[in-house]
Formats: structure tokens, C-alpha cells, sequence
């Protein structure tokens, strides 16, 4: 039987703990919504746990206010933000992009100020940067720069469709790295910088040097490229290489190939000696593959695919035309691909296949 006094209990007396629970399950829309129900609630709505989430997008609705909505929340939280996630959403109309521009750099400046974060995202910057002249790309850069130097407790850094110039990448990485370099685990550089065919191994080097300074550097996410080869290559290393990698941890390598973006012709390629060496340097190192190819022919599969690969997760993307289907000499069909890959053992290690 209820109670007189139970009756009198209301939602607005909803302790903290599951009231920003119930915050953490709706949109940044609907927490305005729940917020504006009593004032228990708009407390509950400032709280760091609401906030320690925020994803920067700024729409074409919102970047045509005189006053950006979402700027107002970054100015009054900001402090409270621990993940962040910044994505460019495209649009046509070319004074909101240097709006968005200016107001992606106003919310760098706030969080160099005010936070410091565990994780931080960019994501989809190449359209941006095919739109936008060269001073404001510099200047985005060197805010991305000056931000990530600001940060020191990062343990995941994202960069998803970045295609930065060579040079601006570097700098970036650099200042990611010195400033976080004992707390950083997890590193991904998908698209991370313009592709070039050209060799340029002092370049590589310079990569290189960088991730070997991360002490705590335990999954690396990258796309196969010259840098990976050279990394990865014994043929690259010298004693002095080994004998750093010895002391470092990376346990899961994440590799992304895709044919619409690079030539493999272009590569010399990973062979098994080399990923040998890597199991001895790395005894408990995973390696997740993620290839899209367009008519995957026998060279493609057996470059990427090889012998003493410790590959646990495969995911092959691949279009296969009929009519190409009777060049079964070139042209490899989803039965070649398994045969290919049991005769590399590569069973022996592989917990999951994803075919599409």
C-alpha cells in the first residue's frame, strides 16, 4: 500500500547518480529538452558527467545563427569535456565554411584554456581543406598544433580523413606525441596525410623516431604506405631499431588498404621474414586487416596476405564482375582467397572473417 509520504515523492527528487544516467542515454537535443522540466533537472544538466562526452558538428541551420548555439555550450562546459570528437559536415555555401572555420578555431582556443582531455577525434577534415584557402588551412593547422601541445593525459588520438600536407602532419604528430608521450595507448592515422608515390625515407624516419618515443603506444591504426614498409621492413632496420622496439608494447596493429586511394605497384611489400621479425619483437601482436579492392586479382591477395602474418581479423571488401570470372588466372574468386590464406596458415591465428 502506498504511503501518504510516498506519495509525495516527485520526479524532480530524482537523486544525481540516475538522473545523469538517464542524461547519458538522450541526444545533446533531448538533455536541452529534460533540462528545462524543473530546476533539479537544469542542475542535473551541468553536471560533469553530462558533459565529459561532446561531439563538435555544426550544421548549415546553425552556422547561419548570428550566434552559435553550440559555442554557448562549449564556452559554459567546456572544462567538463574528456572525449571529444570535431567532424567537418560538408556544405556549399562557402562564407559558412570560413564560419565554420572560425568557429572550429574559437573551440580549439576554449579547450586549449580549459580542458584536458583522454581522447580526442578529428574526422572527414579533407573536404574542408579542398575548400578553403591556403592561409586558413595554415592557421587550422596551427591551432591543431598549439591545442594538442596543450594536452597532456591523452590516451586516444583519432585522425579519420585528415589528408594534411606532409610537413603540417608531421607538426601535428610531433606536438601529439611530445606532449602526451607517456600517456598515449591508442593512435590511429587513417588518410592521415596527402599520399605521395615518392620515396622519401628521411621522411619516414622522422615518423618513425616520433612513435618509437611512445613508451605506452600499444595499438597502432594506419594505412598501409611506404611509411609502414619502412617501419615494418627488416630490410629498413638497423640493430639500434631493434633494440628500442624491444622495449616498447604495441600488441595490435589495425591495417587499412584501399585500392581506390593507392597502387599497390607502388609497394615492395611485407614479406613473411618480415613479419617474423615482428613476432619476435612483438611475441603477443595482432594484426586486424581491413582491405577494399575493386577485382582483387592473385598479386594483390598475395602481397598483402603472407606467410608468418599474425592476422586475427580479416575484413575483405571486394567488387567481383562476372564476366571477368573465366580469367581465373588473374582475376581471384572468394575460393582462391581461402585457399590463399590457409596455405599462409593464416588460420592459425584468426578469430574472425568478414567477407562483403
Amino acid at each position: 500500500r502506498i504511503t501518504s509520504k510516498e506519495r509525495e515523492v516527485q520526479w524532480s527528487d530524482l537523486p544525481s547518480p540516475p538522473l545523469e544516467k538517464i542524461y547519458g542515454f538522450l541526444s545533446r537535443a533531448e538533455q536541452v529538452n529534460m533540462s528545462l522540466v524543473c530546476r533539479k533537472w537544469s542542475e542535473g544538466y551541468g553536471s560533469p558527467a553530462v558533459w565529459k562526452t561532446f561531439r563538435f558538428v555544426l550544421r548549415e541551420s546553425q552556422l547561419s545563427m548570428d550566434t552559435c548555439p553550440v559555442m554557448k555550450f562549449v564556452h559554459k562546459y567546456g572544462s567538463m569535456f574528456q572525449h571529444v570528437e570535431i567532424e567537418y559536415i560538408l556544405t556549399k555555401e562557402m562564407h559558412l565554411v570560413y564560419t565554420w572555420c572560425k568557429h572550429f578555431i574559437a573551440f580549439l582556443h576554449i579547450l586549449t584554456c580549459k580542458s584536458q582531455l583522454i581522447s580526442v577525434k578529428f574526422r572527414s577534415f579533407s573536404k574542408l581543406f579542398h575548400c578553403i584557402d591556403t592561409a586558413t588551412y595554415n592557421d587550422i593547422c596551427r591551432e591543431i598544433e598549439v591545442f594538442l601541445g596543450s594536452q597532456h593525459h591523452l590516451k586516444r588520438s583519432d585522425f579519420d580523413q585528415s589528408f594534411f600536407g606532409y610537413q603540417e602532419g608531421i607538426g601535428i604528430l610531433k606536438s601529439l606525441t611530445e606532449s602526451n608521450r607517456e600517456s598515449l595507448t591508442h593512435l590511429v592515422l587513417h588518410r592521415f596525410v596527402r599520399y605521395q608515390y615518392e620515396k622519401q625515407e628521411s621522411n619516414f624516419a622522422q615518423i618513425l623516431s616520433i612513435l618509437l618515443g611512445l613508451p605506452s603506444l600499444t595499438t597502432l591504426d594506419i594505412d598501409y604506405s611506404y611509411f609502414v614498409e619502412f617501419m615494418f621492413a627488416s630490410q629498413s632496420a638497423d640493430v639500434k631499431f631493434f633494440k628500442i622496439c624491444q622495449t616498447r608494447g604495441i600488441s595490435n596493429i589495425i591495417l587499412h588498404y584501399d585500392d581506390e586511394f593507392m597502387d599497390l605497384e607502388h609497394f615492395r611489400g611485407l614479406t613473411s621474414i618480415d613479419w617474423r621479425l615482428l613476432k619476435e619483437l612483438y611475441p603477443n601482436l595482432h594484426v586486424e586487416c581491413n582491405f577494399t579492392i575493386y577485382c582483387p586479382t592473385w598479386q594483390d591477395v598475395e602481397f598483402l596476405i603472407v606467410p608468418n602474418m599474425p592476422i586475427t581479423h580479416l575484413n575483405f571488401t571486394y567488387e567481383y564482375e562476372l564476366e571477368r570470372s573465366d580469367d581465373a588466372d588473374y582475376y581471384m574468386d572468394i575460393d582462391g582467397l581461402l585457399n590463399h590464406c590457409l596455405a599462409c596458415k593464416t588460420n592459425d591465428h584468426l578469430a574472425s572473417l568478414h567477407l562483403t
